[in-house]
């Protein structure tokens, strides 16, 4: 779990603030129940209201805090102590992660709101297999298959379990088409042939060659040339230009 200094003091904040800035979004946490830190969905903070008719005071001061949760591993939704549970508000890495059969995209948002954790609020995923409609019709069954939806196993499988490709294995399922693109780091993805077989190298969401084979890339479009090096040339990938 992160330490993150600007975050550290969570346990002091009241109740209402902690609903204002987490509730309905996913934070990684450690429960008592849990064998390792997962993404929860947050539900609410509450305030045990120790048998107050008028219900808990606003100040949680002298109130325990519960948060009630929900994460893959639990069958149903708990509520613990907010002492009781280890939380990382960090947010994840920009770029591109591997889902399901596709890449997408993970950003920032730059708009001003109050949310301080992941949802759609904060972050936007963009499914990069939006970038090929442009060149050619993609089956509504394939769309709808792989298209990026906020569940908590979702969240979990794309930012906590995501293991990026190597550029031979990359290239054989590509080819092969058993998955449509397949990212290799938070920069570079491999997908589709454009108007060829050979499958596509992209920077992001920019086009910039082709993958000529498991050892053997491209680059059509020079701009990013020496982002290819670096990456490429260390793995010991030839890289070829076009000039």
């Amino acid at each position: 779990m992160n330490d993150l200094s600007d975050t550290s003091e969570y346990l002091n904040i009241n109740c209402s603030d902690l609903n204002l800035y987490f509730a309905h979004t996913h934070v990684k946490v450690l429960t008592p129940d849990m064998q390792r830190p997962e993404w929860a969905f947050i539900d609410q903070f509450d305030l045990e209201d120790g048998g107050d008719p008028d219900g808990p005071p606003e100040d949680s001061s002298d109130c325990d805090v519960f948060v009630r949760l929900t994460a893959p591993s639990l069958e149903k939704k708990m509520k613990y102590s907010l002492e009781d549970v280890k939380f990382d508000f960090g947010l994840p890495q920009t770029g591109l992660y591997n889902y399901k059969k596709v890449v997408v995209l993970l950003s920032r948002r730059s708009f001003r709101q109050n949310k301080k954790a992941v949802c759609n609020g904060t972050i936007s995923f963009f499914n990069t297999f939006e970038l090929f409609r442009q060149f050619a019709p993609i089956p509504e069954k394939f769309l709808m298959q792989n298209a990026w939806s906020w569940t908590i196993r979702n969240v979990n499988n794309v930012l906590s379990f995501n293991a990026y490709c190597s550029l031979e294995e990359a290239f054989k399922k590509v080819s092969k088409l058993k998955d449509f693109s397949r990212a290799l780091n938070p920069n570079f993805f491999v997908g589709q042939g454009i108007d060829k077989h050979i499958p596509s190298l992209w920077y992001r969401k920019t086009l910039i060659g082709d993958v000529l084979g498991t050892k053997s890339i491209l680059i059509r479009n020079q701009s990013f040339l020496q982002e290819a090096q670096d990456f490429f040339l260390p793995e010991g990938v030839t890289v070829n230009a076009n000039v």
